[in-house]
């Protein structure tokens, strides 16, 4: 008996993207394809290599298993989801001025986030 599997990969790919917000030019970028690349496979008029599928479910942030997974959908809200992203953005970042540069930007925000607002204290 053999089973028929069809999988829509390019709409999964694309579902993804717009999940997130970015264009086809931000995750061409992080795949390292180019947008016309990109946009046949969201046709699904272009069968990507198993390496190119690896980048695409890595600039995700997903597993293999959880890219094939479509009961797995991460919105842009899901904490996870964020910090994997927060994490593969401050790694982009070598020059150590940068870094200290961000990690004061941090902590502006956290000390924003413990005081209380006053409207919150009314």
């Amino acid at each position: 008996m053999s089973k028929n599997v069809n999988y829509n990969l390019g709409g999964r790919v694309k579902t993804l993207r717009e999940n997130r917000g970015w264009s086809q030019e931000k995750l061409a970028t992080k795949v390292g394809v180019t947008t016309a690349y990109l946009g046949d496979i969201e046709r699904n008029t272009r069968n990507p290599t198993f390496h190119v599928i690896t980048h695409i479910a890595q600039a995700f942030c997903m597993s293999l298993t959880e890219f094939f997974d479509e009961q797995i959908l991460p919105s842009s809200d899901d904490l996870e989801f964020i910090d994997r992203e927060i994490i593969q953005e401050l790694s982009t970042f070598t020059d150590p001025m940068d870094k200290k540069s961000i990690l004061k930007i941090i902590l502006l925000i956290k000390s924003l986030q413990s005081t209380p607002d006053k409207k919150e204290l009314e």
